[in-house]
């Protein structure tokens, strides 16, 4: 695949994100993204939420 920008609108906990600076990282390349996630909750009694993270996209921002 082959991108210099990317744009995911259901950025979740940020894995797009994550994958495309771990890309640039490793080849020195320059791709810039945006991650759009609403302040979705996280499930009740999930491990997210036991960890103290009362919506999706505050990992998101945490993994960035």
């Amino acid at each position: 695949m082959k991108f210099r920008s990317m744009l995911d609108f259901f950025a979740g906990s940020g894995t797009t994100g994550h994958a495309v600076v771990n890309l640039n990282l490793n080849d020195g390349k320059k791709r810039r993204f945006i991650l759009v996630q609403n302040a979705e909750p996280t499930v009740e009694g999930s491990k997210a939420q036991m960890e103290g993270y009362d919506c999706i996209s505050q990992i998101c921002k945490e993994r960035m």
